[in-house]
């Protein structure tokens, strides 16, 4: 089925934050050169110092080399280079800069080493990169890759469907660890013998689990132009003209937005947080150097990875840092948890790497269930508009296609929130909650009481309407329809 194009106008709001958004990423400043790597020859933990409470009362001196600072706290620790004699203050927080963690001041020479090391980092490929397979005859190949599981297979039987039945003729890489997935699910048989533009390929790494699986999958696709898609995120028409848009032709990269932005985060992502809030200091100069990332705080959206639209060649640099990140990976960078999974992990690459993207403008909608006697709502899945401002993506992210048919068989698309189309983005401030109550579901996003959310002139801030009456009135069930299909195979 065919969805006519829609568009929006009217997106000024968003079209000043892109500016702003190009500036930082094509600024010509450049960092100043990466410090030193420190060597544990070199490095002396002293302790950690209090510079205020954070709620509670705390020793202004904490022996934290051995043990964990108690967090929240706001402080610093203070190390020394044995060689030098110089001393630092290292890791330094505030109350906000991390959430449900630990660590000792001990952990402050991985910490200061992050950046340098991924300033210095090259990939060493384990597979031959733009090495082609049949399908790909030319340095301009486009394709979709999609990572898989024995678990997401009905979604993504679903998906390859669904974009057959728009029109969408691309190839599509799955990618699978055969740890998770058995080649021999007649799903995945059904899938590669009546398409022969689907072509699996396997994940050979053990680094390479489970967020990070698409990561990899990226870096070594045998597509030059990747549209890397989540299984169970469908797009509402031909993805195609992305590929073709002034946006994606101008950087070679489009990334979308999630819900939060430093005002409004679940996940910690602000100035504050120790991604990198903290300038590397000695006790009498500033030395210019940021610690952890080694880059400014970004006043911007946080990434939906979802979707993510890479030009491979052009782009070698942030992948690389991208594999830093995701497959290299530090362990004191993931024990941090200082960002969810593989999501903001594309951006950072960029921001990292001074590489061109572009994020598109509109922040994101919600498709869920509405409340049978008030005007409340629950988000289930999530919306991504392309640049034009018109509907390019439904997320099914909160209740997926499973191999349970009842389950699959019910509706959670029946209303559409949208942000007004010239709303100033900082009015876009979503929630998460538990609706079991309300709705019946435990994870519910979004913006409940939709008609109290108003922006600075008193106007609404957000729009509800039934998908019955959008051009998307068809699209769920026909999906469902899709899924049962799948589950048919599995029977015979």
């Amino acid at each position: 089925m065919q969805l006519p194009a829609k568009v929006i106008v009217g997106l000024h709001a968003w079209a000043l934050s892109s500016l702003v958004a190009l500036y930082l990423f094509n600024s010509d400043n450049l960092s100043s050169p990466s410090p030193p790597v420190w060597t544990q020859e070199d490095f002396a933990c002293v302790a950690w110092r209090s510079t205020g409470n954070c709620g509670r009362d705390e020793p202004t001196l904490w022996d934290a080399c051995l043990s964990n600072v108690p967090l929240p706290a706001a402080g610093y620790c203070e190390v020394r280079n044995k060689t030098s004699g110089q001393r630092f203050r290292v890791m330094r927080s505030t109350c906000r800069s991390t959430k449900h963690v630990e660590y000792s001041c001990d952990d402050a020479r991985d910490f200061m080493n992050f950046a340098p090391l991924s300033e210095r980092y090259v990939h060493a490929p384990t597979a031959p990169l733009f090495t082609l397979p049949w399908y790909a005859a030319s340095d301009e190949t486009r394709g979709i890759v999609m990572v898989i599981q024995g678990r997401s297979l009905v979604s993504t039987y679903a998906n390859v469907r669904w974009l057959r039945s728009l029109g969408c003729v691309l190839p599509i890489e799955l990618w699978y660890r055969d740890d998770e997935t058995s080649v021999a699910d007649p799903i995945v048989q059904h899938l590669l013998a009546q398409d022969p533009f689907v072509t699996l390929r396997l994940i050979d790494d053990a680094r390479a689990t489970s967020f990070y699986t698409k990561p990899f999958a990226l870096y070594y696709s045998a597509f030059e132009h990747v549209l890397l898609l989540d299984t169970d995120n469908f797009a509402v028409s031909d993805p195609t003209p992305l590929f073709d848009s002034t946006e994606y032709k101008a950087h070679g990269a489009l990334f979308w937005p999630d819900f939060w932005q430093p005002s409004n985060t679940i996940f910690n992502v602000h100035d504050e947080s120790l991604l990198w809030y903290p300038e590397l200091l000695t006790f009498s100069t500033r030395t210019g150097h940021r610690e952890l990332l080694g880059i400014e705080p970004a006043e911007m959206f946080e990434q939906e990875s979802g979707q993510v639209l890479v030009h491979r060649r052009r782009h070698r640099r942030a992948l690389d840092m991208l594999m830093f990140y995701a497959i290299e990976r530090p362990p004191l960078f993931a024990r941090l948890q200082l960002v969810w999974g593989d999501k903001d992990l594309y951006r950072l690459a960029w921001l990292k790497t001074r590489s061109s993207f572009h994020m598109q403008r509109r922040p994101p909608g919600a498709l869920g269930v509405h409340h049978s006697q008030y005007p409340r709502f629950c988000g289930l899945g999530m919306v991504q508009y392309d640049d034009t401002g018109a509907e390019a993506f439904f997320h099914r992210n909160t209740i997926k296609f499973s191999r349970n048919a009842t389950t699959n068989e019910l509706h959670h698309w029946t209303h559409l929130q949208t942000f007004v189309a010239d709303g100033d983005p900082k009015s876009f401030q979503p929630q998460s909650w538990n609706g079991r109550e309300q709705y019946g579901q435990d994870s519910c996003f979004g913006v409940e009481l939709y008609m109290h959310s108003r922006l600075d002139d008193g106007s609404l801030a957000f729009d509800v309407v039934p998908v019955a009456d959008t051009r998307f009135a068809a699209v769920e069930a026909q999906l469902i329809r899709f899924a049962q299909a799948a589950l048919a195979l599995t029977s015979k």
